[in-house]
């Protein structure tokens, strides 16, 4: 082939076209060969008999045979009868020259030679084979495709022009991956703005894609450098874990909100579909017919089409000529020289044409049709995934920080720093020193990083010549710079007191005051580069410095106090965590300066109130000093015997001359327990905290425990187990489907099924893509039904078969656009006007590969609607976070410390907290196995323990009253249970319970499901609910307070509660901290409702509680006990009467009934006769014998069947709403009669009753 100028020469790279023809030059390559075969094979370019300028290829080992060659000729013994004279080989060049134009194949010129050679056959088998190589070398032609790699690729771009990567060499990069600490399992953030995605490719690829890491990849302009990202063919898991964010809209959503970047873009309601073309100049733009035609272009430093550059041809249209995608094809006519060729043979493998490349385009995540959205008006896309960038760094900081910048890194470091974890790696490069020099002597200022190292990088050359053992090391110069350094640890602190001075001395206005300088002079940076021409914004983004001033209020505008310094203002609605320590460009001043500089723009109050503080923190300090130095002093000259029975005396003194003897009693009873207890809430603490920084969900804690045992039972439920892989697949698949159903996060989802696996299933596949599963009772009918999916306000119902007919019932009442799913294959009636969609059938054509959706749960998003159990009237729906689904899981398993070998036992419905979170929430969370039955049974109860080997078991209300009940048997004692928890375990059957069924631990618990008063009781106390420390009540803020008789709090002089002494009956609180998991009160979905559970400005002005409504007492350890419902306790001959002790009497339900022209209410008893076994002699007798008269019934109603709630609680507001009038009752009914005892209520009674006629 003759020597062309232009030609492309030895390792240039080029793309194929989709008829499979490589053009070389003027020469044409058939690549067709190439298709289904792996990468690194070796192919000969054999040329075409019709087309002498026509190659196709032939698969060929790499050390090919050529005996048949070298057996021609036979072989010389030496080559000492060799001499080169010139004349040895009879062909001529341009013979030879001929030869190749004519289409002869290189082993054929090789031949020839051979056979026109004077000397072949006198040399030695070495030299000819030598010769042969030789020859091979020139006259062969081969092509290798290669897989392609970070190494090869950054070869690709460096040697042809290391600026296209910022000069970021092979040695500096793995410096950049060494120093940031890039894992697995980690976040990570960087920021790339000119080198193609190098850096982002490099850490992609070694956090891998079967792991929980993630990549946020942040850049100035419109498009993100992901072009070698894309030439890595990284799966689709690995590459879903990689986020791009425009860092100015970042930090205008983070430091201003939403509001910010929606104001600066023009959404239109209605637009024609989209479509996208590409011009000769590369340019993609986006058109439409209407006024939303927008034209938006790449980025300078963003790869194009053109030969000899490594195309995304994922990015470009399919062209006339037909190109496809195959990344990067290298011809080598040197089989030595193996230089990196690489193509995509998955997608060789398919006929691929203009159809499917526009159906792939729309699953990329960064397409330039983002605005663009059919039907109302959407969020664009960018902001979608900026908000769930910003979501996952509030959530858990950085783990570590990349940048690679073209402009000065100064500006950049500071935007991003307070996104990085305490303690955590920064890793700067820069093509030049300088840049960096000035942010060292800036950050180093600054004082909130520490270990600072600026280098630069080097390349070592092994010298191998003999006696040269020591390397050279050559210096370059594209090898850039290198800044390293590490978040100060304390800095946490310093933010906190910095926050603390600025409430005292500054008056807090709106959010986003410290974004101004730094979005300001980053502005500057960009604004330079785009008149470079460098950066391109995004459609209809537009920054300038009056926008990033003006995104204060105006009390908040920054002060100018010289031309390098700036005071800003602390928003006030900004947590800790996000407090931004705002310096200068040369960092030399700080947000919040020395106490005299800072005075000059606060008032005089407020500096002397910063000064007394001040003082009064120095006083404290010399305090503290002097009493250190006089104990030291002391133990210097007398002896530390002498001094600790010194402090044993004053101690003594102190408690007898205060009159705390007893409260030293108080102390040494209680010490034990409440270590004890104050170490399980620590390690509380420490969990719920450790995936509160992570952000965590319950599904993704979930998923860590399929990791470690899949194969292990999770849930068994009437002989079937159900594994951890089991659950997560099944889970998978609802997900799936319902995103593939246009669900998006927020939506709520009624689930109305009995106790099964898939229940569970469901709700956390649900709550993947961050929609909230509404628990509907089971037991619920029409109106009451009806009540609690409206109050939800579900946009989708999700029902069993077996409730068909119930849903049937209320369809026509429900929202005609909400969906119905039926689950189960079970043969049920026609129900087809109902529309519902069998999920069962959906399911099982869906794929359980785990989605990873942008809008999915977070540790303080909504996970469930679980409604109350209905005894004060219709259920109201309560809402549980993942946060606080952990606490009360975790809390029950720690406090009661569970290990993951237990087996629990629970016979609760899965539809509210006790069974659904506490004992399901040990198997998500803990990975124990918990086994589940469909309804509750008394006999059943010990026997499923003993069968399924169970270690723990659950109870709730009345259930242990019913297990007590059934005939004693041998099967008692011979299950296999350390412990039992729950609550309602009544004091009267407490140790009969325990000595029947020999149960070594009873956890008996207390707390409402919307609730944060929360108490267990840890040490076996009979009839304790828990305790409550005397020794440091602070540690967990819960009191009980006094009431009145309507349940409302008595209030001080100072209209503050008062606490109830030890002994005395009140109702229990629990202290609201909102940004405390523990202590934060989430409520109803009702907010009027939540409200009517709070009491305001409890032990000082300002605050509030939850108050419970039951009424509690404590005794002077400590210990809490039941005493009643505020709403069930009444009062009668002016004495407070509680239900629940005539109850614990006389096995029955207690309730107050109103008497015309009487005051307070009657007691009335409601008693269950199923086998007419009632004595009303006997009964009189023994309520007068142990009851005061003031809590004796004055009515008695006899009931067939008692009325429970789905937990096993009586229901007494419709035995309260019939009163005891014999018109609206059927049952027989008495009243007492002061003389005779019980006798029978008529109607002329209760009228003669009513009219004041007979007294009661």
């Amino acid at each position: 082939m003759g020597e062309v100028e232009d030609v492309i020469k030895v390792g240039n790279y080029v793309i194929v076209s989709l008829n499979g023809i490589l053009m070389l030059g003027k020469d044409e390559v058939d690549m067709q060969e190439i298709i289904g075969k792996p990468y690194w094979t070796t192919f000969e370019m054999v040329p075409s008999k019709n087309n002498k300028r026509s190659y196709t290829l032939k698969t060929i080992k790499e050390a090919e045979s050529w005996n048949d060659l070298k057996n021609t000729s036979s072989s010389g013994l030496d080559n000492r009868c060799i001499t080169n004279d010139g004349t040895s080989q009879k062909l001529s060049k341009e013979e030879i020259l001929q030869l190749q134009e004519s289409g002869k194949s290189g082993k054929e010129i090789v031949g020839t030679l051979i056979e026109n050679s004077k000397s072949f056959s006198a040399k030695t088998e070495y030299s000819q084979e030598k010769y042969i190589k030789k020859k091979e070398q020139k006259y062969f032609r081969y092509l290798i495709v290669c897989k392609p790699t970070i190494v090869s690729l950054h070869e690709v771009y460096f040697r042809q022009d290391h600026t296209r990567v910022g000069g970021l060499r092979m040695d500096a990069l793995s410096q950049l991956l060494s120093y940031s600490d890039v894992q697995s399992d980690g976040l990570y953030l960087l920021y790339d703005s000119g080198s193609q995605g190098l850096p982002g490719a490099a850490m992609l690829h070694r956090i891998g894609a079967n792991t929980t890491g993630l990549l946020i990849n942040m850049h100035p302009g419109n498009i993100p450098q992901l072009a070698i990202i894309q030439a890595m063919n990284f799966p689709k898991e690995q590459i879903e874990r990689h986020i791009t964010v425009n860092i100015y809209s970042f930090l205008r959503l983070h430091y201003q909100g939403e509001s910010s970047l929606l104001s600066d873009i023009s959404i239109c309601r209605t637009v024609s579909t989209p479509t996208t073309s590409q011009s000769e100049d590369n340019e993609v733009s986006l058109s439409s017919n209407n006024d939303c035609e927008q034209e938006t272009k790449v980025e300078d430093d963003t790869e194009v089409s053109k030969i000899g550059q490594v195309i995304d041809l994922n990015k470009t249209e399919t062209t006339s000529n037909g190109m496809f995608n195959i990344d990067t094809i290298e011809v080598d006519t040197n089989l030595t020289s193996q230089n990196v060729t690489n193509t995509n043979e998955s997608k060789l493998m398919n006929d691929i044409n203009k159809e499917e490349k526009v159906k792939n385009r729309k699953t990329l995540k960064r397409k330039l049709d983002d605005l663009i959205e059919t039907g109302p008006i959407k969020k664009p896309k960018w902001l979608m995934e900026t908000q769930y960038a910003l979501d996952l760094l509030k959530g858990s900081k950085a783990r570590g920080l990349v940048i690679v910048a073209k402009e000065h890194p100064l500006n950049i470091i500071k935007s991003l720093l307070p996104f990085l974890g305490a303690s955590r790696p920064f890793v700067i490069f820069h093509a030049y020193r300088e840049p960096l020099q000035e942010t060292y002597i800036a950050l180093k200022q600054t004082q909130n990083v520490v270990n600072l190292r600026l280098f630069s990088n080097f390349l070592r050359s092994y010298q191998i010549l003999p006696d040269r053992t020591h390397p050279d090391i050559l210096t370059s110069d594209t090898g850039g710079y290198i800044l390293t350094g590490y978040l100060f640890f304390f800095l946490f602190f310093k933010r906190i007191f910095s926050n603390i001075i600025s409430k005292m001395s500054v008056n807090n206005v709106g959010n986003g005051n410290n974004i101004a300088p730094i979005v300001s002079n980053m502005i500057d940076d960009k604004n330079r580069d785009v008149e470079r021409g460098k950066i391109h914004t995004r459609v209809g983004e537009s920054l300038n410095r009056s926008q990033a001033t003006s995104m204060t209020t105006t009390a908040s505008v920054p002060q100018v106090r010289s031309t390098n310094e700036v005071v800003v203002n602390l928003g006030e609605g900004k947590e800790e965590e996000d407090l931004v320590d705002v310096t200068t460009l040369s960092g030399s001043t700080q947000a919040i300066g020395d106490t005299r500089g800072g005075c000059r723009n606060l008032s005089p109050t407020r500096c002397q109130t910063i000064g007394r503080f001040l003082r009064q923190l120095m006083l404290v300090m010399l305090l503290i000093t002097f009493i250190a130095a006089s104990l030291a002093f002391l133990t210097l000259y007398v002896g530390h015997m002498f001094l600790l029975q010194l402090f044993v005396v004053v101690i003594v003194a102190y408690f007898v001359a205060g009159g705390r003897l007893r409260w030293f009693y108080i102390v040494f009873r209680t010490l034990p327990r409440d270590v004890k207890g104050l170490l399980r809430y620590i390690k509380l603490l420490w969990l719920i905290r450790g995936h509160e920084k992570k952000n965590k969900s319950v599904a993704d804690i979930f998923r860590q425990h399929v990791a470690r045992h899949p194969n292990k039972a999770c849930i068994i439920f009437e002989d079937q187990e159900w594994t951890f892989q089991q659950i997560e697949d099944f889970s998978n698949k609802v997900a799936t489907t319902f995103k593939n159903h246009g669900y998006r996060k927020g939506d709520v989802v009624a689930l109305l099924m009995e106790n099964r696996p898939d229940f569970v299933g469901i709700w956390l596949g649900l709550s993947k893509i961050g929609l909230v599963t509404s628990l509907i009772n089971i037991n619920l009918r029409k109106s009451s039904l009806l009540h609690s999916i409206d109050v939800a306000k579900c946009q989708a119902l999700i029902y069993s078969s077996e409730f068909t007919e119930v849903v049937t019932d209320i369809v026509s009442s429900l929202n005609a656009n909400m969906g119905l799913y039926k689950y189960g294959n079970e043969a049920t009636e026609d129900t087809a006007h109902l529309k519902a969609k069998n999920l069962t059938n959906i399911l099982s054509e869906v794929s359980a590969v785990s989605p990873i959706p942008q809008d999915k749960s977070y540790y303080h998003d909504n996970l469930l609607y679980i409604y109350t159990s209905g005894t004060t009237g219709l259920p109201k729906a309560a809402v549980i976070t993942n946060s606080r689904f952990i606490f009360i899981a975790s809390g029950i398993n720690i406090i009661a410390k569970m290990r993951s070998s237990d087996i629990l036992y629970t016979p609760l419905p899965l539809y509210h907290t006790a069974g659904g979170v506490m004992s399901i929430g040990q198997a998500l969370l803990h990975g124990n196995t918990t086994v589940i039955r469909k309804k509750f049974s008394a006999s059943a109860y010990f026997n499923d323990c003993i069968k399924y080997k169970c270690t723990i078991a659950q109870y709730i209300g009345e259930m242990c009253r019913y297990i007590l009940a059934v005939p004693v048997k041998p099967e008692d004692k011979q299950h296999t249970l350390r412990m039992i928890f729950g609550n309602g375990l009544r004091p009267q059957i407490w140790r009969q319970f325990v000595a029947r069924f020999n149960i070594p631990q009873v956890i008996e618990f207390y707390g409402a499901t919307e609730g944060n008063a929360n108490i267990v009781n840890i040490d076996n106390t009979v009839g304790a609910i828990g305790f409550v420390s005397r020794i440091i009540t602070s540690v967990y803020p819960i009191s009980i307070i006094k009431v009145n008789a309507e349940g409302e709090p008595i209030r001080n002089a100072k209209g503050l509660c008062q606490v109830c002494a030890p002994d005395e009956p009140g109702v229990f609180i629990g202290k609201i901290i909102p940004n405390n998991p523990t202590r934060a009160f989430l409520g109803y979905v009702d907010k009027k409702a939540s409200n009517s559970k709070i009491v305001h400005d409890v032990f000082a002005k300002g605050d509030s509680a939850f108050i419970s409504g039951d009424i509690l007492v404590a005794d002077e350890l400590g210990y809490l006990y039941f005493k009643d419902r505020t709403g069930d306790t009444f009062r009668w001959k002016g004495e407070n009467v509680s239900t629940s002790e005539v109850e614990a009497i006389i096995n029955c339900i207690i309730y107050g009934v109103e008497v015309h022209g009487a005051e307070g209410r009657a007691g009335m008893a409601a008693i269950c006769n199923e086998n007419d076994t009632l004595n009303l002699k006997q009964l009189s007798s023994d309520i007068k014998d142990q009851l005061p008269f003031y809590a004796r019934p004055q009515f008695l109603r006899i009931l067939s069947k008692v009325d429970l709630t789905s937990t096993f609680k009586l229901k007494k507001k419709d035995l309260q709403e019939d009163g005891f009038d014999p018109k609206r009752i059927q049952d027989k009914l008495y009243y007492l009669d002061p003389k005779l005892g019980y006798q029978l209520l008529t109607k002329e009674i209760f009228d003669e009753i009513q009219a004041g006629k007979i007294k009661l």
